[in-house]
């Protein structure tokens, strides 16, 4: 009898301490990825796209497309413990750009499908977010800031082609 609570004790005393093991690596991996992201990747935007630029081209008439430049590039520079919500009022104000009236110079298939996957790319950046996986976050806030500077390029160039359109014509 004394031989078997030895073994019982003995089998109880290994698969606990086995246990225990198990739940310390499970509670480190939680602990690891719902650490708060403590920085923002820095991102380069065009110089191109100066205030000149906006306002000689009549961009700055365009009033929700400016409000969503200034929140899409402040991002970047806000503290990072709020960005679910920064994220949330950046979703709504791609909603409210692509509600607008697009100027007739960037109202084209090229320029609606960039504001959607820079939309489609706030939204994932807000799910991980939410969800705590900070380490598929700043990537993706890295590919969300890429797909809005190629929103700028496509803006830029439109602007180049139609400069470019008269100088054609003269030479007709």
């Amino acid at each position: 009898m004394a031989r078997r609570i030895f073994v019982f004790c003995l089998f109880v005393f290994v698969f606990s301490c086995d246990l225990s093991k198990k739940e310390n690596k499970v509670e480190n991996l939680n602990n690891n990825e719902s650490e708060l992201i403590t920085k923002l990747p820095k991102v380069d935007f065009s110089k191109d796209f100066s205030i000149e630029f906006i306002e000689n081209n009549d961009i700055d008439q365009w009033t929700k497309f400016i409000s969503f430049k200034e929140s899409i590039e402040s991002i970047s520079n806000l503290d990072p413990q709020g960005i679910t919500f920064y994220l949330d009022e950046l979703e709504k104000k791609i909603e409210e750009l692509l509600s607008s009236s697009i100027p007739k110079k960037f109202n084209s298939p090229s320029i609606i499908s960039r504001i959607k996957l820079i939309q489609m790319q706030v939204m994932k950046c807000r799910f991980y977010s939410e969800n705590q996986q900070n380490n598929k976050l700043e990537p993706a806030l890295s590919e969300m800031y890429k797909y809005y500077n190629s929103l700028i390029k496509r803006i830029i160039s439109f602007v180049e082609e139609e400069n470019a359109l008269p100088e054609v014509n003269e030479n007709q």
